[in-house]
C-alpha cells in the first residue's frame, strides 16, 4: 500500500509538472513558494529549483496585493476563483492572468494553492473585437455623413450653377465686362466646390469599401478604361500605348479607378504645344517575389525630384488652378487604393521632362 501511495503521488506530481497552467504551493504565513511546476518555470521565465526563493510579492502584481495575499491567509479552507491579475517574469516583463487561489489544510499543515492561466490572447482577441466594432462603427458613421454631404452639399451648389448660367445666358450683351465676370466666377466656384465633394466622397470609398481578392487581367482593364476616356484623349491630342500586363489579385472597380486617375493626370499635366503620350507597360525588372510592378510614363511637365512624396497627399498641388484643374486628390485616392491591396506607388520627374509612376501589385500567376 506504500508503494502503491508514493507511486500515486509520484504520477500526481508527474501531471501536475506537465500542466500548462502555473501551479504555485505556497506558505500562507510567510508567502514564500514551496513548490512551482515547470509551466510555473516556462511562464515565470526561472529554473524550477529558483522558484523556491520567491514570494507571492515576488511573483503578484495587482492593485492591493498585501490585503488580498492577508484575505487568503484568513480565509482558511477559503477559495477565490476567477481573480484577474498581473504576473511578473524573471525578465521584468508582466503579463495577466487569470488566478484561483485556495487556503487548505493537510496533516495538519497549512498551505495556499495558487493556479494561474494566462489571458494574454483572450484579451488580445476582446481589445479586437473592441476595435472592429468600433470600427464598424464609425465606418457606418462615414456612410452616413457621405450621403448627407452627397446630397444637401452638392444640391445647393448645382441650384447655384445651374441659376448663374440661366443669368448669363439671358444677360448675354446687356452686362458690362465686370458684372459678366463676377457671374463666370460664381458659376466657377460652384463647379469646383461640386468636384471637390466628388473627389472627397471618391477618397472616403476608396478607404472605406471591403477589397476583394479576384485575379484581374490587367490589359483588359486599362485597355477598356482608356477606351472610356477617348473624349478627353482627343481632345487633348493625346496617345496612350498600353503594352501588355500581367493579372494581379485585387478589386477590379478600385483597381480601374487607380490607373483611370494615373491616365487622366498624365493626360492633364501635359507641356503646351506637345501631344501628350502616355505608356502604360510591364516592368519585370523591377518586379519582386509574387509582385509585379505597372509602369504609367508621361512626357508632360514633370516636377521636381524632391516633390515625389508630396504629389500623393490630398490637397497637395504642385500647379495653381489658373492652368491645371484639380482638387488635388486624385493621386492621393491612388495611393490609397494601391496601399489597401497591399501594394506601392512612387514616382520619379524632372520638370519638363515627364513623369514615371511605379504601381507594384500582387502578381496572379496561371
Amino acid at each position: 500500500e506504500m508503494k502503491a501511495a508514493e507511486e500515486q503521488a509520484d504520477l500526481f506530481r508527474r501531471m501536475v509538472d506537465r500542466a500548462a497552467e502555473i501551479i504555485l504551493l505556497v506558505d500562507p504565513q510567510s508567502g514564500r513558494v514551496l513548490y512551482g511546476n515547470e509551466g510555473a518555470a516556462r511562464a515565470l521565465g526561472y529554473p524550477a529549483e529558483a522558484l523556491t526563493s520567491l514570494t507571492v510579492a515576488d511573483i503578484v502584481v495587482m492593485p492591493g496585493v498585501a490585503e488580498w495575499w492577508r484575505e487568503m491567509q484568513q480565509a482558511r479552507r477559503g477559495e477565490r476563483k476567477g481573480e484577474e491579475g498581473v504576473l511578473r517574469r524573471k525578465a521584468g516583463s508582466l503579463f495577466p492572468v487569470e488566478m484561483t487561489a485556495q487556503v487548505s489544510q493537510s496533516g495538519g499543515e497549512e498551505y495556499a494553492l495558487l493556479m494561474a492561466h494566462d489571458i494574454a490572447d483572450r484579451l488580445r482577441h476582446t481589445r479586437l473585437q473592441e476595435v472592429a466594432r468600433s470600427l464598424e462603427e464609425a465606418n457606418r458613421e462615414l456612410k452616413d455623413f457621405n450621403a448627407v454631404v452627397s446630397h444637401d452639399l452638392q444640391s445647393p451648389l448645382t441650384t447655384i450653377s445651374g441659376f448663374s448660367k440661366r443669368l448669363i445666358e439671358r444677360l448675354e450683351g446687356k452686362l458690362d465686362e465686370r458684372e459678366a465676370d463676377y457671374l463666370k466666377r460664381i458659376d466657377g466656384a460652384a463647379r469646383r466646390m461640386s468636384q471637390l465633394i466628388s473627389d472627397l466622397l471618391e477618397y472616403s470609398w476608396a478607404g472605406g469599401v471591403s477589397t476583394k481578392a479576384e485575379k484581374i487581367d490587367l490589359t483588359p482593364l486599362v485597355k477598356g478604361l482608356v477606351a472610356d476616356m477617348a473624349g478627353s484623349v482627343e481632345a487633348c491630342g493625346g496617345t496612350v500605348e498600353i503594352g501588355e500586363l500581367p493579372s494581379v489579385y485585387g478589386d477590379q472597380t478600385l483597381l480601374r479607378q487607380a490607373f483611370q486617375n494615373l491616365v487622366g493626370n498624365a493626360l492633364k499635366y501635359r507641356k503646351e504645344g506637345v501631344a501628350p503620350l502616355v505608356k502604360v507597360f510591364h516592368d519585370p525588372s523591377c518586379d519582386e517575389p509574387d509582385r509585379v510592378t505597372i509602369v504609367v510614363q508621361d512626357n508632360g511637365i514633370g516636377f521636381e525630384p524632391e516633390q515625389a512624396d508630396r504629389i500623393f497627399r490630398v490637397f497637395e498641388r504642385l500647379h495653381g488652378n489658373e492652368r491645371y484643374q484639380g482638387t488635388g486628390i486624385g493621386l492621393a485616392t491612388t495611393r490609397k487604393i494601391v496601399e489597401r491591396h497591399g501594394g506601392t506607388i512612387s514616382a520619379t520627374a524632372a520638370p519638363g521632362e515627364g513623369a514615371t509612376f511605379f504601381v507594384t501589385l500582387t502578381s496572379a500567376q496561371g
